[in-house]
């Protein structure tokens, strides 16, 4: 039997997709395992792939919305 591979540097890169409305901040997350986990989309550096597009492409991905970065 074969020994899996071992991941020895991962890097994953995502945001929090907000915005303001009447009764406050609203904050995007997404739910994992019928929603017994709550979280922020995120996902893995691709190769070729920068930190910001990453982020920008999980953000999308993960919600449905799309977004700018603001800040890092």
């Amino acid at each position: 039997m074969t020994k899996p591979a071992t991941i020895k540097d991962q890097t994953s890169s995502g945001g929090v997709m907000f915005r303001q409305s009447e009764t406050g901040t609203e904050i995007a997350l997404v739910s994992l395992r019928e929603g017994s986990i709550w979280c922020l989309p995120k996902g893995v550096i691709d190769k070729n792939e920068d930190d910001r597009s990453t982020a920008l492409r999980e953000v999308k991905e993960e919600t449905g919305l799309i977004g700018e970065i603001i800040d890092e």
